[in-house]
């Protein structure tokens, strides 16, 4: 056999050798993906419409509660404005740490509807981090605040609204259809960067190109930038990148939810239901939000900016302020959402504002 023989067929060897690589690590790249969507798929992402998902979410047992994700502790709002809501009566985990809603379905112990005499009664509206998504039953900042006036002996009960997903359009619903029939005394309202957005679950289906891969989206998430809050965006809220055919077609009755103009409308009508009711109104904000500083100016609202008391919180653990330092001691590995030591800072913000304007003098 010549040298070219023998060259051509070591040519043909390695191109041999280089198709099976390639078959391999497409294969194994495929078999990847198929394991995260069947994976996903049992957390209820990609069943369908957000409607059949939240049925199966209720139908969930509910016995003994231990889940990563809010599968399985929501069910469908009977209000559609709502859309979704905790169901009542839990027990058990979520996300490690104890976890329980009350019969009217809130995270935090039982209440009755009608407020105790001489009770100071504090509303919450919010997401995941009002909620206290990875912390426990009484690590979250509502539960610490209440605490804190009790501290000082004065009946206070704090009811947390907050439920991982929702939005600014979401939460005015939930005062307007359930949290000012509890007669609050005064409502924090807390804001978080994807407020201008739809919930994960209501987000349109993700299709099946390689950019829109549950893998190509995790790995995005591991090595590239962290959105807003630092969350690995697997369903983003962001739907800028979406076709606007598209977009308009999978947004449907949620639509008016979305964006500065969602977060205007929203807002007005939050306030002017608040203001019929009389409750004072306290907006919650971490860092320097241009939009509701300006929407909270514009509706005289209060804002509190809890920057600070996040700095005087975390230069008591060690004296150091830097970005890394911010992250280790507020942020929840891997996923962003507020700590333990975080809900702290939180309470001391609200409590030592609320101690500014005068509500540890009584109601």
């Amino acid at each position: 056999m010549g040298d070219s023989e023998q060259k051509s067929g070591s040519s043909r060897q390695w191109l041999a050798k280089g198709a099976l690589i390639l078959a391999s690590t497409v294969l194994a790249l495929c078999l990847a993906e198929g394991f995260l969507r069947v994976y996903f798929w049992t957390q209820g992402v990609g069943r369908g419409d957000i409607q059949e998902l939240l049925r199966l979410s209720q139908q969930a047992p509910e016995e003994v509660v231990d889940t990563q994700g809010v599968f399985g502790i929501v069910q469908p709002s009977p209000f559609p404005d709502v859309v979704y809501e905790l169901r009542p009566n839990l027990r058990g985990k979520f996300r490690g740490q104890p976890f329980s809603t009350n019969r009217f379905g809130l995270r935090g112990p039982e209440i009755t509807r009608d407020k105790p005499p001489g009770t100071l009664r504090i509303v919450g509206l919010g997401d995941s981090h009002m909620f206290g998504w990875g912390v426990g039953q009484d690590e979250t900042y509502l539960a610490l605040l209440e605490e804190r006036f009790r501290g000082l002996g004065i009946p206070v009960e704090t009811l947390n609204f907050g439920v991982p997903g929702y939005n600014t359009a979401i939460e005015t619903a939930v005062y307007e259809r359930k949290a000012r029939h509890f007669a609050p005394d005064l409502v924090i309202l807390h804001f978080v960067g994807n407020d201008l957005n739809l919930p994960h679950h209501l987000q349109p289906p993700r299709g099946f190109k390689p950019a829109h891969w549950f893998l190509v989206e995790l790995l995005r998430g591991i090595f590239a930038k962290k959105g807003l809050d630092g969350e690995l965006e697997l369903l983003p809220h962001n739907l800028k990148n979406v076709p606007e055919n598209v977009r308009h077609a999978a947004q449907g009755r949620y639509a008016y939810m979305l964006g500065e103009e969602g977060y205007r409308r929203a807002m007005e009508a939050l306030v002017k239901r608040i203001r019929d009711d009389g409750t004072p109104l306290i907006i919650l904000a971490l860092g320097q939000r241009e939009l509701v500083a300006e929407v909270a100016a514009e509706h005289q609202i209060p804002l509190l900016n809890a920057t600070a008391t996040f700095f005087e919180v975390l230069k008591t653990q060690g004296g150091q302020t830097h970005r890394e330092a911010w992250k280790e001691a507020f942020k929840i590995p891997g996923d962003g959402h507020p700590t333990a030591l975080a809900h702290q800072a939180y309470a001391e913000a609200l409590f030592q504002e609320l101690v500014r304007r005068g509500w540890t003098s009584g109601t």
